[in-house]
């Protein structure tokens, strides 16, 4: 099974980069395949378009089976949107602290 998982990072990107490697840890001993669109393309915001930027998160979560939504996502535009998306697609939605 794949997870993806979303954080957010521009509030503090250092600390966030720590924080969401501890849950990719977690989804591969809980035997899951993670998939972390702030891991993969987080060092490109600001040199691609933020849009572009979504559209390659939404295509991550369409590829999921379930999506992680963890950390202070409340106050987070991008994993605000990103639960939005899943949730409009059905997927199973857990929240980590």
């Amino acid at each position: 099974m794949v997870v993806y998982i979303a954080h957010p990072y521009r509030n503090n990107p250092r600390e966030n980069l720590k924080r969401v490697k501890k849950y990719v840890k977690e989804a591969i001993t809980q035997g899951y395949i993670p998939i972390c669109a702030l891991l993969e393309i987080g060092h490109l915001l600001g040199q691609i378009d933020e849009a572009e930027a979504m559209d390659i998160c939404y295509a991550y979560i369409e590829l999921a089976n379930v999506i992680w939504i963890c950390g202070d996502w409340e106050n987070s535009e991008g994993c605000r949107a990103e639960l939005e998306y899943a949730l409009d697609l059905g997927k199973v939605i857990e929240f980590k602290r």
